[in-house]
């Protein structure tokens, strides 16, 4: 998908084995060439709208006044809605052994290639909301019950792209 800045992006979810999280990383560094890929734990993903919407978000901060020192950081501190790196990583870093992730790949990158050389078990279902995942996005996006009560169980999503969005205001 190609966004209004005229980058492209693509979120891939799926299940993966880690074995060293050091090591998954670095060859998910090797092929990022100019473009960017993070990896974060499809347990906080609200959708596949949620990742392009905090890429976009975060190349538009990039650009701008970025709040880390690489675009794959600053990708990752919107999907969680959170300046602070350790807090981020927390939310929706990557563990060894077999786990759900999703994808965010911006740029020229080879996805096809980064997806057989991680062996990921594509699984575009992971990246979905779910009742599954409720109670750990409301507690990482900071969702109260009021504002469920007020909007609805069935608008979580458009809670977590909220606070992607207010991401910007909190500067």
């Amino acid at each position: 998908m190609i966004d209004d800045n005229g980058l492209d992006i693509c979120v891939v979810g799926g299940v993966v084995e880690v074995d060293d999280v050091d090591g998954f990383l670095g060859v998910l560094e090797g092929y990022r060439g100019p473009g960017s890929i993070q990896v974060v734990d499809a347990g906080v993903v609200a959708g596949e709208r949620h990742l392009i919407h905090a890429a976009e978000k975060a190349f538009d901060s990039w650009r701008r006044e970025p709040i880390s020192q690489s675009l794959d950081m600053e990708i990752l501190l919107y999907v969680v809605g959170e300046r602070q790196i350790n807090r981020a990583l927390d939310i929706a870093g990557v563990d060894e052994g077999r786990q759900e992730i999703g994808l965010v790949i911006a740029g020229d990158v080879d996805v096809d290639a980064v997806v057989d050389e991680i062996g990921l078990d594509v699984e575009g279902s992971v990246l979905s909301y779910s009742n599954e995942k409720e109670e750990r996005i409301l507690k990482a996006f900071d969702i109260s019950v009021n504002e469920i009560e007020a909007v609805g169980r069935d608008k979580i999503p458009m809670l977590v792209l909220e606070r992607v969005s207010l991401l910007d205001v909190d500067r």
